[in-house]
């Protein structure tokens, strides 16, 4: 329920750019879904930069993926340019 709030009161502010580190960590799979709902109806008015460990969250959320390891950029791009590509 916390990080439900959390995530919710991220976009009150109406802020054109919003920050989420794991989003979705350590919630219930119906939390979860509720979270990727706020996160979905919210995209389309900001710019969302969000990390996670969970490739089906940036499939289902990103417009783009980065994809960064030990500290630097690996590859970058739409989720179908890096499922072909990798």
């Amino acid at each position: 329920m916390k990080r439900k709030l959390s995530v919710a009161i991220a976009f009150v502010g109406g802020s054109h750019v919003v920050i989420l580190d794991e989003p979705t960590a350590g919630v219930d799979p119906y939390s979860r879904r509720a979270i990727w709902d706020l996160i979905l109806k919210y995209k389309k008015e900001r710019t969302i930069l969000l990390s996670t460990h969970h490739m089906d969250e940036a499939d289902v959320l990103g417009d783009r993926i980065a994809v960064i390891s030990h500290g630097q950029l690996r590859c970058c791009g739409t989720s179908l340019f890096l499922k072909n590509n990798l």
